[in-house]
């Protein structure tokens, strides 16, 4: 027999806006449209049964600026990792169940597959031992074994004549949990099955995909503007970088990097690859000249990744030897800084050499 046609509404969101809502879908569908009821043209294709998206946006209204935002953490609902599950219960008026005495679960798999899964009591016995055959028969039923079948587990002996266990989907998620499950046994007024007709969706709250919704309230531009104390800085080439945070609980961040130049005292340096280009060889010798404008230098430190490279001490030229072995592959930055003998500091620019195996 084909699948019962899924339902369908158009739905008027507003202006210009329209949603088609597909319900109950056992199988891929395509939505067309066509304006002679004879050409049709695919507008969507699902081939994922239960995937519902989700868009989420805000407008102005009335107010002078968009300052409350709705959006969603994905574009689609998350499907439940959680299994489903029902539980059973088999409960006999008498000890003794007559001869003849049958139990049986009619399964309708999601794939519209019908197993019939039955035991009959041959030469009487209890309601506890036909539900405990009835049990693992459903347990080694080769139909039930596949990923769009069920498992049964937690046997249990309760009080009286009355045995426990519960059916679970052996896939995760709201599909797999919508296989129908029908009890029925013999004679009904001797003992019988609860619930009788079910899905395996006892914990429906943990097989329900799910997405968040987030309200975020703000400005959508800010700007500041923050006081910086270069004094506090050494002369010469640095970098500015602004790190902004979103307010909401996600917290997600973005940055801006603006390169300046300090100078406060008339110190000045310079920083020249003699014989390095932007590209060298790591198996290597190359050298680096630091200069500066003034015969009062201390102390010049050369720097590049991991630290000091090299220093030289009272004097205002001086040639750095790098091994590239000692840096190895990838890009270096190298700068350097000079400070004289009256406690003054310049930085040079950074120049960047990447070294190649």
């Amino acid at each position: 027999m084909p699948a019962v046609p899924p339902g369908f509404t158009v739905l008027g969101a507003a202006a210009n806006v329209t949603l088609v809502r597909v319900d109950s879908a056992s199988r891929p569908y395509t939505v067309g449209v066509s304006t002679n009821h004879g050409q049709w043209t695919a507008l969507a294709t699902n081939f994922a049964l239960g995937d519902i998206q989700t868009t989420a946006a805000s407008t102005i209204g009335n107010g002078n600026h968009l300052s409350t935002f709705l959006n969603a953490s994905q574009p689609r609902f998350l499907a439940s990792s959680a299994f489903g599950i029902q539980g059973y219960t088999v409960i006999s008026n008498i000890t003794m169940l007559p001869t003849n005495a049958w139990i049986q679960f009619t399964f309708t798999k999601t794939n519209g597959q019908t197993v019939f899964v039955a035991v009959t009591n041959q030469s009487g016995g209890t309601s506890v031992a036909l539900a405990s055959q009835i049990y693992a028969l459903i347990n080694t039923n080769s139909a039930l074994q596949g990923s769009d079948g069920v498992v049964a587990e937690d046997f249990a002996l309760n009080a009286g004549n009355a045995v426990s266990f519960n059916l679970r989907a052996r896939s995760q998620g709201y599909q797999a949990a919508t296989i129908q499950v029908f009890a029925q046994v013999y004679p009904q007024s001797k003992f019988g099955v609860a619930p009788q007709q079910s899905t395996l969706m006892q914990n429906l709250s943990d097989l329900q995909p799910r997405n968040h919704l987030y309200v975020t309230a703000g400005a959508g531009d800010l700007a500041l503007t923050f006081p910086l104390d270069t004094t506090a800085l050494t002369d010469g080439y640095h970098k500015l970088t602004a790190v902004a945070y979103e307010g909401s609980s996600v917290r997600t961040e973005s940055a801006a990097t603006a390169p300046v130049v300090v100078q406060n005292n008339s110190l000045n340096a310079t920083l020249t690859l003699l014989d390095l280009t932007n590209q060298v060889p790591v198996q290597g010798t190359y050298h680096i000249q630091v200069a500066a404008n003034t015969n009062t230098v201390s102390l010049i430190t050369l720097f590049s990744t991991g630290g000091a490279l090299g220093t030289a001490t009272n004097e205002s030229t001086a040639i750095f030897q790098v091994n590239g072995t000692d840096l190895w592959a990838g890009l270096h930055p190298f700068y350097a800084v000079v400070e004289t003998s009256d406690g003054l500091k310049y930085r040079t620019q950074t120049q960047c050499v990447r070294f190649t195996p």
